[in-house]
Formats: C-alpha cells, structure tokens, sequence
C-alpha cells in the first residue's frame, strides 16, 4: 500500500492539536504495518521513514501544488518561549525565507512556496499568539493562481 501526501497533509500530536515539529509516520488504515509515502505523482520518489516535519523536509516530499498549513506559537508572544519542548523558535517574518525571493537567497537549499494566507492570530488571555500560515508547495513548475513572490 503507497499514501501520497496530495494535496494536504496535516500533522496532530496526541492531544489533537497540531504538531509543531516531530516526526511523521504513515501506518496501513486502522494497523501498525508501516506503509510508504511518496513525494510525486508517478509514486516512484520514496520518502524517508519516518518524516521529520520540519519547512524543509515538508517541502521536500510534498508533491508540485501540495498544502502545507501550519498554526506556530509566535515570538509576538509568550507561546513560543514557554512550552520547553520546542526546539525553535519563529514568527511571520521566518515565512518570509520560504515566500518572498529577497529572503529566500539566504538558505541553502530552495525552499519555495506561495503563502496565500500568513497572518498572526490576537493574543489570548494567556498573551500567547499565533503564526498562521497556509503555504503551496512551488516545485516542478507548478504555478497557482494569485502572487508569487519568491
């Protein structure tokens, strides 16, 4: 059995919240028999085992036009210093290096996508406020609609 992650791949942890980092693994409907995931159509490019969920590596196996939505605590507020899990840190601005050619020179390896939504959530009443942002992955020649500015 092969999954392709098209268009959308969204990861949770235990809890149901959306994982912030970590590690993706694909598994056989409703058992523990790991199955394979593939980043193209022709299901010929394997994926690692297990994915690490991280902008780079999302990119990488997310076929051209896949979806990769994401909801970060930002350093606009406490969320993203408090939790001693995380491992990194980030706010709008960090999307810029994926979507905008200007920061995008400054990493190594391209990574390219169209943001049709980034914006930061208000804080709550515990200050803590997040980066929400729904990213297309620009690989292959793939062109959506709307404006690309990387």
């Amino acid at each position: 059995m092969a999954i392709q992650l098209y268009p959308l791949f969204k990861a949770f942890d235990s809890n149901g919240n959306l994982l912030s980092g970590g590690w993706g693994y694909a598994y056989e409907a409703g058992t523990d028999t790991p199955v394979t995931t593939y980043s193209n159509y022709g299901l010929t490019v394997a994926n690692a085992w297990p994915v690490e969920l991280n902008s780079k590596e999302l990119y990488r196996i997310l076929v051209p036009g896949g979806w990769f939505l994401s909801s970060t605590p930002s350093t606009d507020g406490r969320g993203a210093f408090q939790d001693p899990t995380h491992v990194s840190f980030c706010n709008e601005n960090s999307f810029l290096y994926y979507t905008d050619r200007r920061k995008g020179r400054y990493i190594k390896e391209p990574v390219r996508f169209q943001a049709p939504r980034l914006y930061t959530t208000e804080k709550n009443e515990e200050q803590v406020c997040w980066v929400v942002a729904h990213l297309i992955s620009l690989k292959d020649g793939y062109r959506p609609a709307g404006e690309i500015r990387i």
